[in-house]
């Protein structure tokens, strides 16, 4: 069993968009499910879309034991979208409003929670990317997902690596396809490595009482190819592409538990049993 709790800024609508009161209304819907409906933390799957992901990475952060998250359609902060809106003479003005009341910072979040994460960009975002052509190359969901990558695996994402990670995430999904066949990639090989050594690290760091990330896989790797591949392999099970705009209605094969090197097993048996809730 696994519930889904969706937020979009309702508060919006009531002129109180305000984060405290949208971490106010995610945590009650938490809680709910926690104590009334009786799940455990460890059953429940979070999701969040578009600004949702700001509630949805609150609860990951500060309920840490929960099964997964995954965010949709979302960003890294909101400052350089802000400065879409408005002129540049405007952007002190933006940037002060901004910090003192709508600090939305997924990646923050996101980097304080040790658990499985999937994040989920669109093709065609026209509200998350900062150019005016909605291209792959500004959405901010890149800025995230590298974030994220740079906070649990540093070793991995050298200045070399992270370049080139850029450059592929600007890319359409056939383009990618190209682009490892012309250099010889081959991620999936190096699938067995990646878990193997996550595995034996989180064992040692429960151990010893550490928290799980950052990791120091490909520490003792020198070779650049093999941190490549295994950067990639990484990237395939924390990110996915769907098509579409920001509305387009996500099709249901794009919307899967997120992986987890630790659960490895389970999580890919699951994939089609699980049974869910959506809570609005």
């Amino acid at each position: 069993m696994c519930i889904f709790a969706y937020f979009i800024f309702t508060n919006l609508l009531k002129g109180l968009p305000f984060p405290e009161k949208e971490q106010n209304a995610v945590e009650a819907c938490f809680l709910f499910a926690v104590h009334r409906l009786h799940f455990q933390p460890s059953q429940i799957f979070v999701l969040g879309w578009s600004i949702g992901g700001y509630t949805a990475s609150w609860i990951a952060m500060n309920y840490p034991d929960i099964a997964g998250l995954v965010l949709d359609a979302t960003f890294d902060n909101i400052d350089e979208l802000s400065r879409r809106v408005a002129p540049s003479i405007f952007d002190p003005v933006l940037e002060s409003v901004v910090k003192m009341y709508l600090d939305l910072n997924n990646l923050s979040h996101v980097i304080n929670y040790d658990g499985p994460v999937l994040i989920i960009r669109r093709s065609d975002d026209e509200v998350i990317s900062t150019g005016d052509d909605h291209s792959r190359a500004t959405n901010r969901g890149n800025h995230l997902l590298i974030g994220l990558l740079k906070h649990r695996f540093p070793y991995l994402m050298t200045v070399e690596n992270e370049s080139i990670l850029n450059a592929y995430l600007s890319l359409s999904a056939e383009e990618q396809r190209n682009t490892f066949n012309e250099l010889d990639y081959n991620p999936e090989e190096y699938g067995k490595l990646v878990v193997n050594f996550l595995k034996a690290e989180a064992l040692e760091k429960q151990i010893e009482s550490m928290p799980l990330y950052p990791s120091k896989l490909g520490k003792e790797i020198s070779e650049s190819d093999v941190q490549r591949n295994m950067l990639f392999y990484i990237v395939s099970k924390y990110f996915i592409e769907s098509p579409g705009s920001h509305c387009t209605p996500l099709a249901g094969k794009y919307l899967q538990p997120p992986w987890s090197p630790l659960t490895h097993s389970f999580i890919e048996s699951s994939e089609t049993d699980l049974d869910c809730k959506i809570v609005d």
